[in-house]
């Protein structure tokens, strides 16, 4: 689990979607769980359990070569009843339905809280290519009425890919986050944190007051809205511990439109100025005149994501070279560096990051990891 919930939390919250399936029973059927008031997530996810019961079990079997016609439409229709009939009749115990409404409310808040991030780690662990269209079917099955993998799944479709790398889904991922989240109502931001508020209410004792700044904090960082993120921290030094809806709507409608944000002491930026002053001098009695020169400044955002100006034979470099072949530390560099906006801080960030590595800075990697950020932020991200 790799969110900011505790994983007492995650049990209590699926201690409660377990009584109310169960309902003091200790063995129920599919249909019996289906007529309770539990979300739809998890009722597909129970259906799901029942089908794979029935597939392993196989309660009927048919002989195909009996003298019966079964092209008969009277025949196919009433196949095609008694197989919904017949899964909504499974048997669950106790212990299934605790296993599988634990496991289900894991991902569900993983989703919710970690964005893509939940995705690439559940599916490309091995770092190895997955299927396309299977891809997309399980991303719309798992991420059941969340915005954003709804959309996902269907970028997914529309590549007509028959496997997809790592690489390429963070490039698609990515584009599709900075897609969704530049609404300034923020319209699926709110729905999906309205989504994890409603797990937490669940168990009153659990919701109280909201979600805890930490967790807020790790929502709006795996959307890349670091702008809000700095607001939740100010408040958070403030004294507020806990966020609901309308706080959140505060932040995209009022505080980020009315306040400019107070920078945190190490990325305070002085105004460079735009020319050096004219310096006069004297060689042999004559006097050179250095004339006032440009310097370069950053030009105005927003700036490409590095995965998508990043080419594969430098992303396998960099990987192999200066990473050791971690992947995963790769990618979460990477994140960090397109969360700032400014070439500076990047400096910053890389500089750090080889140093912690023990890795030579004028290295032909390192100057090429170099040259690829510099271009994020001066060169519209051609870097060759």
């Amino acid at each position: 689990m790799s969110s900011k919930v505790s994983s007492e939390s995650i049990r209590r919250i699926s201690a409660a979607y377990t009584e109310m399936a169960l309902n003091g029973r200790e063995m129920v059927t599919c249909r019996q769980i289906l007529q309770e008031n539990l979300p739809n997530f998890i009722k597909d996810n129970l259906l799901s359990l029942a089908r794979k019961k029935l597939k392993t079990e196989k309660p009927i079997s048919w002989n195909f070569q009996a003298n019966i016609d079964f092209d008969d439409n009277e025949v196919k229709s009433a196949f095609e009843q008694l197989l919904p009939a017949l899964i909504k009749s499974v048997r669950m115990q106790k212990r299934e339905i605790v296993n599988s409404i634990q496991t289900t409310v894991e991902l569900r808040i993983d989703l919710l809280v970690q964005c893509r991030h939940a995705i690439e780690s559940y599916y490309f662990k091995d770092n190895e290519p997955v299927d396309g269209t299977t891809l997309a079917r399980s991303i719309k099955k798992i991420g059941t009425g969340i915005p954003y993998f709804l959309k996902l799944a269907e970028k997914i479709d529309q590549q007509n890919s028959s496997s997809i790398s790592r690489f390429n889904f963070n490039i698609l991922a990515r584009d599709l986050i900075k897609n969704i989240y530049s609404d300034p109502e923020q319209q699926s931001l709110l729905q999906e944190f309205n989504l994890l508020l409603n797990l937490y209410q669940i168990d009153e004792s659990l919701y109280q007051k909201g979600i805890e700044t930490a967790i807020v904090e790790a929502f709006l960082a795996s959307r890349e809205l670091e702008d809000a993120r700095r607001v939740v921290r100010k408040k958070a030094s403030q004294g507020k511990s806990h966020w609901v809806l309308e706080d959140i709507k505060d932040i995209f409608t009022f505080v980020l439109k009315t306040t400019e944000l107070e920078l945190d002491d190490d990325e305070t930026v002085m105004e460079e100025p735009s020319t050096l002053p004219k310096i006069i001098y004297s060689d042999d009695d004559k006097q050179l005149i250095v004339k006032k020169q440009k310097i370069e400044k950053q030009p105005p955002g927003p700036y490409p994501s590095l995965f998508s100006i990043l080419e594969k034979r430098d992303y396998k470099l960099f990987v192999k070279k200066l990473f050791k072949k971690d992947e995963r530390a790769f990618i979460n560099f990477m994140d960090q560096v397109d969360s700032v906006e400014r070439w500076r801080k990047a400096k910053q960030i890389i500089d750090w990051e080889l140093e912690k590595r023990r890795l030579d800075p004028y290295s032909k990697e390192a100057l090429r990891l170099s040259d690829v950020v510099f271009a994020k932020f001066f060169h519209k991200g051609r870097y060759n």
